[in-house]
């Protein structure tokens, strides 16, 4: 059973959520362009991006490295972005 995916995509940081078209942001650093314009907070900061949509996360928020993005922007339609140190707040409150 073939699926279509929505030409958006939904990109959340905390409580804020944003759209963008899927084709403009098909690129990791066109990703992480539109991160910083969205999220000026994110500016000089390194950026996490997560997603848990697919079948091998098994529900758990994994990291999408730079290198694998273009293969999983087609099997997702949502990612969470963190800076680098606000995840490793959130692996400490686990420990």
């Amino acid at each position: 059973m073939s699926t279509t995916r929505s030409k958006f995509i939904v990109v959340t940081k905390d409580n804020q959520n944003v759209v963008f078209l899927r084709k403009d942001v098909s690129e990791y650093e066109a990703l992480i362009a539109s991160i910083k314009d969205s999220f000026p907070d994110m500016h000089q900061q390194t950026i996490v991006i997560q997603t848990h949509e697919l079948p091998i996360c098994a529900g758990r928020y994994v990291d999408i490295p730079s290198g694998v993005w273009s293969a999983v922007i087609t099997d997702i339609d949502n990612v969470r972005v963190m800076a680098s140190e606000q995840l490793v707040r959130i692996i400490d409150d686990d420990y």
